[in-house]
């Protein structure tokens, strides 16, 4: 009986030591997919934000470039085939 007693207490201490080890390993891992996830999301950030402002620097030009069409007297119709622009974006525009 002494034995088995002395085996159930090892084995006991052997089960305490393997599940702190794995909650361990658990806890690091999920330290490990945090940061990585922040680093992931924080690329998509910046890519998307390097995205939104080309498309509003595009933007800006093809307006730039309408108002000084529209100041050189050339033509809505002209212009809005040429920019893409509606007449009543192009009439806002004058």
């Amino acid at each position: 009986i002494k034995e088995d007693v002395t085996r159930l207490i090892e084995s006991s201490e052997e089960a305490e030591s393997m599940v702190y080890n794995m909650e361990k390993t658990l806890k690091e891992a999920i330290m490990e997919s945090e940061i990585k996830g922040r680093q992931e999301g924080k690329q998509e950030g910046i890519l998307e934000g390097r995205q939104k402002g080309r498309q509003e620097g595009r933007q800006e030009g093809i307006l730039e470039t309408a108002k000084n069409f529209i100041k050189q007297g050339v033509s809505l119709d002209i212009i809005a085939k040429a920019t893409g622009l509606s007449k009543g974006e192009l009439a806002q525009l004058s």
